[in-house]
């Protein structure tokens, strides 16, 4: 296993990020940042057929597709699931229903996704991406309002309507040595119509948190909602369960305190990730400890004009984040000596 990168690097890897005048753009419809995915693969997942997350006057149903002898697909589920949608959607932006997606799935993965290289075998993110890829395909989505005030009205929402994906089965042309056909998706009208006002997000960002789908959530969750708060909002952590827990809220009593609690820890862990990334976002834990305080903040990826207004305003913090970035690497390696040398003298006693 690689060394994780330390926090200095990470902060590094941001400021970086920063400074480039023409990043790698995702979108997220809002619609699947209110009522997100899966996170994590469903225990029942070689029979669930249904998905169902209902979020303040929406709900998004998924309905698992099916193969050709009739076994379940499964329904799409983390990090890798919101990878694709988020470079799908920018490619619509780009150019419509129609989105070429390359001569290769290493380079669809490199120069759309944002991963630095695309690796094969059981743990690399070719395998995971194209069966995600797959689920997506095949779903069956509804988007489902219960106000008269949400735009978009139910009615299955087929994400795709025509695909060719098949990449690793196709032959390079001998005198090009280039496949001698892209692979291609084409997006419905009305999937292309939730894309027209969906958030910008960071595709580095979403590979870096691309751990845990949670985060991911978080982030988009934030870059949609920071920019345009009028006020300050308290997100309480019943709220907070219900948008960013791993599945709809239990309707026992007993289960819904759990549930709760789980999500509560499990934000507070993946915030910290989420911040060092978006490090403008105004969030912060409510002092009775309640719910967390999010407060009008800078977009995340600023509109078009203002780049380079915001990459000198983001340089002026830089060095800051980089020395809390090396106390806090500091204090970890003290905690990790320390833990080694418990060891070893626990290891010396036993031959004491």
């Amino acid at each position: 296993m690689p060394k994780p990168p330390s926090e200095l690097e990470l902060v590094e890897a941001v400021a970086a990020m920063d400074e480039r005048l023409n990043p790698l753009i995702g979108y997220m419809p809002f619609e699947f940042v209110q009522c997100a995915f899966p996170q994590r693969k469903p225990l029942d997942d070689a029979t669930r057929k249904v998905f169902l997350r209902r979020n303040n006057g929406l709900s998004l149903k998924m309905v698992a597709g099916t193969n050709e002898d009739n076994t379940n697909i499964g329904v799409p589920y983390g990090p890798k699931t919101r990878l694709a949608l988020a470079a799908w959607c920018r490619g619509i932006k780009l150019h419509g229903k129609f989105v070429s997606m390359g001569p290769s799935m290493a380079q669809w993965l490199t120069e759309d996704l944002g991963f630095t290289s695309a690796t094969g075998g059981k743990n690399g993110n070719k395998p995971a991406v194209g069966e995600q890829v797959r689920r997506l395909i095949h779903a069956n989505i509804e988007v489902i309002p219960h106000t008269d005030k949400l735009r978009h009205r139910g009615g299955g929402l087929r994400i795709i309507e025509d695909w060719d994906v098949w990449w690793d089965t196709r032959r390079p042309n001998p005198t090009t040595k280039r496949p001698t056909q892209h692979s291609f998706v084409v997006f419905t009208d009305r999937f292309v119509r939730l894309v027209k006002d969906a958030t910008p997000v960071h595709m580095e960002t979403m590979v870096r948190l691309g751990q845990s789908a949670l985060a991911q959530d978080i982030y988009s969750f934030l870059a949609a909602k920071l920019p345009n708060l009028e006020a300050p909002f308290k997100l309480n952590w019943i709220q907070a369960a219900i948008q960013f827990g791993n599945g709809p809220m239990p309707e026992d009593p007993a289960e819904q305190s759990g549930f709760i609690s789980e999500t509560k820890r499990n934000i507070l862990t993946q915030l910290p990730k989420v911040m060092r990334e978006y490090h403008e976002a105004n969030v912060s834990l409510a002092d009775d400890d309640s719910g967390l305080w999010l407060k009008r903040s800078p977009a995340h990826v600023p509109q078009r004009g203002a780049w380079e207004l915001t990459r000198d305003r983001r340089r002026k913090t830089v060095e800051q984040r980089r020395m809390e970035a090396a106390a806090a690497d500091r204090l970890a390696a003290g905690v990790t000596g320390r833990r080694a040398k418990q060891k070893q003298k626990g290891q010396l006693a036993l031959f004491g």
